[in-house]
């Protein structure tokens, strides 16, 4: 059975969204068993490729990370929070979180940056990385509060 281009997409959408909504791997459409399912699911089908699923979601980060942007340039008040820890397998992560009123008067907490932290944690790393999410987000004059937990390199 042949599909639309039209058809396909719409199909390529659907797989794409529960890879996300899933946490799956990309690949998971072409493995065995998924290819086993698919075709006996929906004849011909044989589902995204890997590069349409990187193009997908690489075009769907683009677009929430401008809206999260765009949330972040209405708000005039900001407290951040920054920590990092490792993993069971000695890796280190630097986790820099935004903390906001609403319009509504709700708490929002939203991470700004989330990334591996290699190398030696000093305290002018730190610094660093905390000034390019700042800058990435135009959040300076916003912040007045910075919360850590007094660690030694910050």
């Amino acid at each position: 059975m042949a599909f639309s281009a039209e058809k396909k997409a719409i199909l390529d959408e659907a797989a794409i969204s529960c890879i996300i909504l899933d946490s799956r791997p990309w690949g998971d459409f072409k493995r065995s068993g998924m290819q086993k399912f698919l075709s006996a699911a929906i004849p011909g089908y044989t589902g995204p490729s890997s590069r349409t699923v990187q193009r997908r979601l690489s075009k769907l980060y683009c677009e929430i990370y401008q809206k999260f942007k765009d949330e972040l340039a209405k708000i005039n008040n900001l407290s951040i929070t920054a920590d990092i820890w490792q993993n069971k397998r000695k890796h280190h992560y630097l986790c820099i979180t935004g903390h906001w009123i609403d319009s509504n008067f709700n708490l929002q907490s939203k991470i700004l940056s989330f990334r591996q932290f290699k190398g030696r944690h000093l305290a002018v790393r730190i610094r660093r990385n905390m000034c390019r999410t700042i800058n990435n987000f135009n959040l300076k004059g916003k912040i007045v509060a910075t919360t850590t937990d007094n660690g030694a390199n910050v």
